[in-house]
């Protein structure tokens, strides 16, 4: 997938904050914000939502806390399809976690859950950080 994904994307909202853990709520409540204001109304679609944010935004506060971190979600008309990426000042790209993985393992979750879950996902090296994106395919977008 390309590195620039948000090319031609609609931006439909976004939050600056930082990678601290009660973030994690407000960072959420964009997403499903934004995908309401679209008129999703597919309860799986906001659940996939709210999971990978989670466990994007989660990597950022794990990796690069108390940094400056940017959400966006916007959507793609041509791919129907919403994106949404979280910015953070870490340039540790992501890694998939050695398999078998412990049930008990409290991280390494977050590339395989990406992979399965979502339409299509990415990173990117920024120079003050890095891009973690994912997409979603809708079947009904913007009125």
């Amino acid at each position: 997938m390309s590195t620039s994904i948000l090319k031609g994307c609609v931006p439909i909202a976004s939050l600056t904050c930082t990678a601290d853990a009660p973030y994690a709520p407000a960072v959420r409540g964009v997403v499903v914000a934004a995908l309401t204001r679209l008129g999703i109304a597919d309860e799986e679609v906001i659940w996939l939502g709210e999971l990978l944010t989670t466990e994007v935004f989660g990597n950022a506060v794990r990796h690069a806390p108390r940094t400056r971190v940017r959400v966006r979600v916007s959507y793609d008309r041509p791919g129907a399809r919403i994106v949404v990426d979280v910015e953070d000042g870490s340039r540790a790209l992501p890694t998939r976690a050695g398999l078998p993985m412990s049930g008990l393992a409290d991280h390494g979750r977050g590339v395989p859950l990406l992979a399965e879950l979502s339409q299509a996902h990415g990173c990117k090296s920024l120079v003050r950080g890095k891009r973690i994106w994912f997409a979603l395919g809708v079947s009904e977008g913007p009125k």
